[in-house]
């Protein structure tokens, strides 16, 4: 993530998001392993599925470094 890379970030709606606060959860037992499906919401971090583990995502941010406040549940990213 750091330099020279350009950082983590996933796609929204086809809207660049940019991951700058995350951790790598424990994993859970899922029947239907969806990667990109958010399966816990705690406030406002996401707990996302990935091929392998889970990760808990605290902040989001736009391509021009604003702050995301994401209220809905139901979100796929890819």
């Amino acid at each position: 993530m750091g330099y020279p890379y350009k950082g983590a970030y996933t796609l929204l709606n086809g809207n660049k998001i940019i991951i700058k606060h995350s951790e790598i959860v424990k994993d859970v037992q899922i029947i239907n392993r969806d990667v990109g499906k958010v399966i816990f919401k705690n406030g406002r971090s996401f707990t996302i599925v990935c091929g392998e583990g889970l990760l808990k995502v605290h902040k989001f941010y736009n391509e021009n470094n604003h702050p995301i406040d994401l209220n809905k549940f139901r979100l796929r990213f890819e």
